[in-house]
C-alpha cells in the first residue's frame, strides 16, 4: 500500500476526498429525509429549499454570512441560486421541527477542500413539480477516476 501512495500520492488523497464527499452527501440527504419524516413533510432549510430545481449551497452554520456562502459558491457552477441554511439556527420559526442538527446530523459536513469559508462546500435543490432532493458535492475531483461529473444523490 505504502508503493501504491508512493507512486501516484495526489490521485489516492483525491479518490481518499472523493470517498468522503460520497458518503457526505448520503448523509446530509438522509438527515434532511428523517427531517421532513418526522415533521409532517417540512421540508429543513432555511429560507426553505424553493421546489425549482435550482441549486442552492448549503451553509455550515448559523454564523455563516449568506453573502459569502454566496459569494464562494459562484465557484461551484454557474447553477448555483442561493444559500440555505440547514444547520442550528433553520427553521427558527418553527419551534417543533427545529434544525436536522438538533436530532439527524451531528454538525453540517463539510467539504475537504472547502474549510475555512462559509459554505458546506455541497448544494442541494429539490426538483421543479415534486419534493425529490439532490445533494451534490460540485468540488468533486476528476483525477483519471472514472468520474464523469460531481458526486450526487438524488431521492
Amino acid at each position: 500500500a505504502i508503493v501504491i501512495v508512493a507512486i501516484n500520492p495526489n490521485r489516492q488523497l483525491a479518490k481518499v476526498r472523493n470517498s468522503e464527499r460520497d458518503s457526505e452527501v448520503n448523509a446530509i440527504l438522509d438527515g434532511v429525509y428523517q427531517y421532513n419524516i418526522d415533521n409532517n413533510g417540512e421540508i429543513a432549510g432555511e429560507p426553505i429549499i424553493p421546489n425549482d430545481g435550482n441549486a442552492y449551497a448549503i451553509e455550515k452554520d448559523d454564523s455563516t454570512d449568506a453573502d459569502d456562502c454566496d459569494e464562494v459558491s459562484t465557484s461551484y457552477s454557474g447553477s448555483v441560486s442561493g444559500s440555505v441554511e440547514l444547520g442550528a439556527g433553520a427553521n427558527s420559526g418553527n419551534t417543533e421541527g427545529g434544525s436536522i442538527t438538533d436530532k439527524y446530523l451531528a454538525d453540517i459536513p463539510v467539504d475537504p477542500q472547502e474549510e475555512g469559508h462559509g459554505c458546506s462546500g455541497y448544494t442541494i435543490s429539490r426538483s421543479g413539480g415534486s419534493d425529490r432532493m439532490t445533494v451534490e458535492a460540485p468540488l468533486t475531483e476528476q483525477s483519471n477516476t472514472n468520474r464523469t461529473s460531481v458526486i450526487s444523490v438524488t431521492r
